[in-house]
């Protein structure tokens, strides 16, 4: 066995590829076997939804517990009274026969006061609620009860801190929100009026964008500010994009719109956090102002003695709704009394009263009802009276019910959406001034504990107490709890602090919160406010400024930097344009700047800048530069706990380092948000010949971060020493050691341990690592990509701004307009269309000469071509941005690899015009107007993008990879070059739709192309060039010449040479393919509660009937082999589900999951053969290949685990109609399909001659075999398929393709008249009668298997 191999990897999020070769690139063998694979697994989520359930979770328990310790401290007192009260609202609602003792009352069961008469009194809890505010009278303890359970249950959010005054002031709010926008944005917020303002957002009979319009003209503001239009819109109600507001910062792969005005914040809060993390704090501020509008609106009718309660506002909402359903009601019933029975009865309609307000009565019960939003019930409301009013006339009545609905206040209801507004600062003064009136009568609220502490402050403490975040779970049995205590005992809002170690809690939150560096292992990040960060942030964006394409002046770029960023929060692009003309720069425009998006600086010393308007100039000092480091650590911490900030910084320093007037500036100060790097990344990592750490090399070179990480430093080579000396030790070879720590996604973190376990493997079969692992991470979803917004809208854009503005229109002449009006006839297909696409985005010119092309002529080859501006045998630069479109004979022959110096002069004005009008970028203006040659520098970059991936993700695996095997050499390959070698080299596509191999085959070529690359500029393409090799290669040609390394051939070109080898391994059939067998984790079924009409299985509560309703879907967590008896006696065997749920209890005691499924699943004398097989486990029953999926009780739900193998030829044709397909779901007419033109090479005689291959392989194959086989459908519906047209032709073979692919799809057949959900892959879960059932355990590499008969396994 040669010793001497090499492993390539292929990693996705739900796939690894892998392949191991010798140096001569053949697929290495064992046991007969080739050792190359896919491996594939279920992709990971992320921890959102876990988190987002616990939370809930822990909300709802916390609720409960507040309502436990209110009924505790009421209990004596009530059981005086009415011994059965609490056991009654216990049993509410449950039906008669299940109630501890059958009472006919629900609340009140005295002889002389009943439920009937509680209703009659207060017909809804804000009846009560207000008569205990307004009344002295004597109330009976059990409606003060209720009362107060409602106020707690119902207490409010806790945005705002400060007493009721503060949180409904707008001052407050305005001022949050000014300081947030400035802290987040650099925009400074300056009103002109700010009562009128607060009149705008109030304002009813205003429009979201009315309001938006006038409060941007009342604001001292750029008013063309994208940004804070965005802003201001969100405030007004309006739907906004999020990307508008936060540019890049959203991590969302579409536009993430969202509106206050819509669903519910909490439902959409988790989805904005996910995409923005701690900037979510900042969208929670715009909520703020958003809610100040809509409480204003609800408290303004509140008035009692001066002062706005709302349980006031909402009896006088419910007295309003009274008085318009009433009038109402007259005017239908006077009308038709059918249509009154069907708008205010019918449970059947989705716009009619019932459905407004989620209810119908039917005699003496109430049912509930799907409920409707008020915009579709005053839709018909409106349709309705226009209906009645076209017969019957226009009344007063009529006319003031379209008022009150134009005006959005007709029939309100006291339970909306907008009640989430309400702070609990306002359920807190109506608790407060009830207990003051009740205790008057009710002595027990006064009396006090040994603490001091009365009956009414322990309530009041219910109402206001909420857990800090920092001390999380009070459960410290909780693998996930940190909590430090002080004492034993039971918790309660009174006794918190003395029970709990609040600051030692904190610094354990404080240890589990910080992330590590990106770089530097085991390092913390630093907030993303620290003066470090900040400063590097700004140096890193100054760097990549160009002026007329050339890098800073050093001495300028860091006396700006003094002069403005040290001075101002936001910088922009005209200060520097106003800064290098008084500096002396002669002869230079403002589109000569380049590198500043949106003509603003991205990055500021805003924090820095915040704590010298504090300590003044004492802020150069280092000492005060560390207390600010540390004060903005920890308000980036606890940013919304101003007295734990208080206590923690005040504990640190003493009044001489902090005063108190400076300590009260500094906690009003707001930092979100965590950097990327660490201090000891950023002043302890040097260059070995500049003896610079990396701030310093910022400010005196010119260099990005990437640049500095390049090979041009030794920044890198440290930065791998700092970590091998800093390593954790990992003697232990399991997840939690060496990939947890790691700072990847869970969705990246699942293919790493599963890459692994396949090295491990191959290691332990070949006893020696590989020489070299050759390593691609993919960059997500392999799915096409929907385009955010096509290039057909983007141009039509353009151009109706470059035609508004008249100067344009003059310079360019009426031909451009003709080219304008040509786009309009263009589809979205066709723009895709490199030439196309260029034509328009220069006015339909040639970008060299200026003249005009002819776009029916644009592809004829010999008058047009495409040019490279940057060779393309150099960069193998492909992007738009290199390239134009041109005459033929005006195709550059450049000099120096740049253009022509007269090209450059001629054009100069007509590129200046499209890069002004953006149509096109900046990049590609700085390309076009380079007057210098490319340096060797930027010639090794170009290299080195075909050597390497710089993406994150693959860095970091890459160096786990270094750490576990120090003598191998971790190459990462770049995808493109890959992609490149396939299409030019081998001349072959990849077809994701036909199989899942191509995993395995890219993990192949990782290894020849990177290994060829690799071994052709020796590690160091800069070197490489300096050694005089400028002129002496193409990347175009890389596989055209041989490559040595000593004795070694790394490529021998020509057609017997290594490219003989490569397409012989690569078009190998026998490529292994396995699944990751697991156990479910996660919610034990689907959290959707079930009425008793859908069968729920598992019950609301434990011990509560069904009847009640309850959850469906139980999650099995695995599955196992049971053996049981027939209806004659005869023995069984099954498949059966463990749900998830009870698994841990039938793991303790086996006889629990005996009894379980004798009867859940009703079997006969059950006997446990295998208690544990794991989801998609291998199975071949009846010959033929699946995976398990999963249960729906009698089916076990299969996959299919038979690759699909088809021809190379018939591979080309069906990647036609895979571009299709992926053409035709982003179209927008989802009425027709797309239409295919002639050039995609699509045509009928192919289709069928397709059809009949993909039906002889289910007719003559192991597909035969495939339970739920739709041969016979397919068969009989052939003439169908040839009769269909040619789209529906591609559509049908797209879906035969899903009978045939290893996924859990289904096929639409119903074009050959089978099913829409045909070849659904179920069979029984008794396996008794199968002909063989199999449970095939294979390695995870399925090199290794273990075979187990499934109808013979012994118990």
């Amino acid at each position: 066995m040669e010793s001497r191999y090499y492993i390539g990897l292929d990693i996705g999020t739900d796939s690894v590829g892998w392949a191991a070769t010798n140096p001569k690139y053949e697929i290495l063998k064992f046991k007969g076997k080739l050792m190359i694979g896919s491996r594939l697994f279920d992709s990971a989520n992320t921890a959102a939804d876990q988190r987002l359930y616990r939370s809930n979770t822990r909300r709802l328990d916390r609720k409960k517990w507040r309502i436990q310790l209110l009924q505790e401290l009421f209990a004596p007192e009530i059981s005086k009274v009415d011994f059965g009260f609490f056991q009654r609202l216990k049993d509410s609602f449950l039906k008669d026969e299940d109630k501890a003792v059958f009472q006919k009352n629900m609340l009140f069961n005295d002889k002389n006061y009943n439920d009937k008469d509680y209703h009659r009194d207060f017909p809804t809890i804000y009846h009560l609620r207000k008569a205990l505010i307004e009344n002295k009278k004597e109330y009976d303890v059990r409606l003060v009860y209720i009362a107060l359970h409602h106020l707690i249950k119902h207490r409010g959010h806790f945005l705002f801190q400060g007493s009721m005054s503060q949180a409904i002031s707008f001052k407050e709010v305005f001022r949050t929100f000014k300081e947030a926008v400035f802290s987040e944005f650099e925009l400074e917020i300056n009103c002109k009026n700010e009562d009128e303002l607060q009149g705008v957002l109030k304002n009813k009979h205003l429009s979201k964008k009315e309001k938006t319009n006038k409060i941007m003209s009342l604001l001292d503001s750029d008013r063309t500010d994208k940004r804070l239009k965005g802003i201001i819109g969100l405030i007004c109600g309006s739907k906004v994009s999020l990307n508008d507001i936060f540019g890049d910062s959203v991590q969302s792969e579409e536009p993430l719109k969202i509106s206050f005005a819509e669903k519910p914040y909490d439902e959409v809060r988790p989805e904005i956090e996910n995409a923005l993390y701690e900037q979510c704090n900042t969208v929670d501020v715009f909520k703020a102002v958003y809610d100040w509008a809509i409480l204003a609106d609800i408290l303004s009718e509140g008035d009692f003695n001066g002062k706005n309660y709302l349980s006031v506002a909402k009896v006088k909402i419910y007295e309003k709704h009274k008085k318009d359903l009433e009038i109402l009601k007259n005017i239908f019933k006077s009308y038709s009394k059918s249509l009154y029975n069907q708008f205010f009865r019918s449970e059947k309609e989705n716009d009619n009263y019932s459905a407004y307000i989620g209810s119908t009565k039917f005699g003496k019960e109430k049912f509930s009802v799907k409920r409707c939003t008020q915009e579709v019930f005053y839709k018909r409301v409106l349709k309705i009276l226009k209906e009645i009013e076209v017969k019957s006339g226009c009344t007063e009545n009529i006319k003031y019910i379209q008022k009150e609905i134009e005006a959005q206040t007709f029939l309100p209801l006291q339970v909306t959406k907008d009640n989430g507004v309400i702070p609990y600062q306002v359920n807190e003064a109506e608790a407060q001034i009830i207990l003051n009136n009740v205790s008057k009568y009710l002595e027990f609220l006064n009396d006090e504990d040994s603490y001091g502490l009365t009956v009414k402050n322990k309530i009041l403490k219910i109402l206001t107490f909420r857990i800090p975040y920092y001390v999380g779970p009070l459960n410290q049995h909780s693998p996930r709890s940190w909590m430090e205590r002080k004492n034993n005992g039971v918790i309660t809002p009174w006794n918190f602090e003395e029970m709990v170690d609040v600051k030692k809690s904190a610094e354990n939150f404080i240890l589990r919160m910080t992330n590590k560096c990106t770089y530097l292992v085991g390092e913390d990040v630093l907030p993303k406010n620290s003066l470090l960060y900040s400063e590097f942030m700004v140096w890193n964006e100054l760097n990549n400024v160009k002026v007329k394409g050339q890098k800073l002046n050093i001495e300028l770029k860091k006396k700006f930097f003094e002069y403005y960023f040290k001075n101002q929060k936001s910088v922009t692009k005209n200060k520097l344009f106003e800064f290098l003309k008084t500096e002396g720069v002669k002869d230079i425009y403002k589109d000569d700047i380049s590198g500043i998006d949106q003509g603003v600086f991205k990055s500021s010393l805003a924090s820095y800048l915040s704590f010298k308007n504090i300590f003044g100039n004492e802020i150069e000092k280092y000492s005060v530069q560390q207390i600010a480091e540390n004060c903005i650590r920890w308000i980036t911490l606890y940013p919304d706990d101003r007295k734990m900030l208080k206590e923690i910084i005040r504990s640190n320093y003493d009044e001489n380092q902090v005063s108190n007037e400076e300590l009260e500036k500094i906690i009003r100060l707001k930092f979100t948000g965590w950097g990327r790097l660490s201090k000891a990344f950023l002043t302890e990592i040097y260059d070995d010949i500049m003896q610079y750490n990396i701030l310093t090399a910022l400010k005196d070179t010119n260099d990005n971060l990437m640049q500095l990480l390049s090979i041009k430093y030794t920044f890198s080579e440290n930065i791998e020493k700092f970590n091998s000396f800093n390593k954790e030790c990992n003697n232990k070879f399991n997840y939690e050691n060496l990939v947890s720590r790691l700072m990847l996604s869970p969705s990246v973190k699942r293919p790493v341990w599963q890459t692994l376990l396949i090295l491990k493997e191959i290691i332990r079969i070949r006893k020696n690592p590989p020489v070299k692992i050759f390593i691609e991470v993919a960059r997500g979803k392999e799915s096409i990509p929907e385009r955010k917004d096509s290039r057909k809208e983007k141009l039509l854009k353009v151009y109706d701004e470059f035609f508004k503005d008249k100067h344009n229109a003059e310079i360019i002449g009426e031909y451009s307009k003709d080219v304008a009006e040509s786009l309009k006839a263009q589809d979205n297909i066709a723009l895709r269309a490199q030439k196309l696409f260029l034509y328009y985005t220069q006015l339909g010119k040639c970008m060299y000469s200026g003249e005009a092309i002819d776009l029916a002529s644009l592809n004829d080859v010999q008058k047009y071509d495409k040019d490279h501006i940057y060779p393309q045998s150099k960069t193998k630069d492909d992007s738009l941005d290199n390239l134009v479109l041109v005459k033929r004979k005006l195709n550059a022959v450049k000099s120096n690899d740049i253009i022509s110096a007269d090209i450059r002069k001629k054009m100069l004005p007509f590129w200046r015009l499209l890069y002004k009008n953006n149509l096109i970028s900046t990049e590609k203006f700085n390309r076009l107007t380079r007057s210098t040659p490319l340096t060797n520098e930027e010639l090794a970059g170009f290299i080195n993008r075909q050597l390497v991936e710089t993406r994150q993700a693959t860095k970091i695996v890459a160096n786990l990879l270094k750490e576990l095997f120090p003598n191998t050499e971790i190459i990462t390959v770049n995808a493109k070059a890959v992609s490149d070698f396939r299409k030019n080299q081998l001349q072959a596509v990849k077809v994701r739709s036909i199989n899942d191999l191509h995993h395995a085959q890219d993990a192949y070529l990782n290894i020849v192309v990177g290994n060829v690359y690799y071994e052709k500029f020796t590690n160091n393409p800069l070197k490489w060039l300096n050694n005089e090799n400028r002129n002496n290669y193409s990347l175009n040609k890389m596989f055209d010449y041989d490559i040595r390394k000593k004795d070694e051939i790394v490529w021998l070109s020509g057609e017997e040479g290594s490219i003989k080898t490569v397409k012989a391994m690569y078009n190998k059939n026998n490529i292994l393919y396995t699944r990751y067998a697991t156990c479910n984790k996660g919610a034990f079924f689907d959290q959707q509660i079930k009425g008793p009409k859908d069968n729920p299985s598992i019950p609301l509560k434990k011990g509560l009937d069904l009847k009640y309703g309850g959850f469906k879907s139980v999650t099995p967590a695995y599955f196992a082999l049971v053996e049981s008896e027939d209806k004659k006696g005869a023995k069984q065997r099954s498949i059966e589900a463990v749900p998830l749920y009870l698994a841990k209890q039938f793991e303790k005691n086996k006889q629990i999951y005996v009894d379980y499924c004798a009867e859940k699943y009703g079997l006969k004398n059950p006997v446990i053969i295998l208690p544990k097989i794991k989801k998609d486990s291998l199975f071949v029953v009846d010959s033929y290949p699946m995976h398990l999926r999963g249960s729906n009780g009698r089916q076990l739900i299969m996959q299919n685990a038979v690759q699909l193998r088809i021809g190379t030829e018939e591979q080309k044709y069906f990647k036609r109609i895979e571009k299709y397909i992926a053409n035709n779901l982003v179209r927008k007419d989802k009425r027709t399909l797309l239409t295919i033109r002639n050039s995609e090479g699509i045509t009928r005689e192919n289709n069928i001659r397709s059809y009949d291959i993909l039906l002889e392989k289910q007719m003559n194959t192991i597909y035969n075999k495939r339970p739920a086989s739709q041969l016979k459908t397919l068969v009989n519906g052939r003439d169908k398929f040839v009769n269909c047209t040619l789209e529906e032709q591609c559509i049908l073979l797209n879906e035969i393709l899903h009978l045939l692919q290893c996924k859990p799809l289904t096929a639409d057949l119903s074009l050959v008249s089978g099913s829409k959900h045909a070849g659904n892959f179920q069979i029984n879960k008794v396996i008794t009668n199968a002909k063989n059932a199999m449970l095939i355990n294979q390695s995870v590499t399925g090199l290794f298997e273990k075979n187990i008969d499934l109808l013979t396994v012994p118990k």
